[in-house]
């Protein structure tokens, strides 16, 4: 994993949207979901609920995301 990944799991854990996320990122929609999926076989948890009114992060999705915060600011 690099920090374009957590950077990109950021990114939809904050606009709530993949597609959102992708288009910022520069990459489709389906490479996103793809590498949201391997995150999510990675680590064993489901990172994100979707729905058709978007995603929102699992309780364990959101204890990584706060560590990924963290790496993305530094980062930055």
């Amino acid at each position: 994993m690099n920090i374009d990944t957590f950077k990109s799991f950021y990114d939809v854990a904050t606009y709530k949207s993949i597609s959102k996320a992708a288009s910022l990122s520069h990459i489709s929609q389906s490479a996103l979901s793809q590498q949201l999926s391997n995150m999510e076989n990675r680590f064993g948890v489901k990172l994100f609920e979707r729905s058709n009114k978007g995603v929102e992060p699992t309780a364990e999705g959101r204890t990584i995301l706060k560590h990924v915060e963290t790496m993305v600011q530094s980062y930055d």
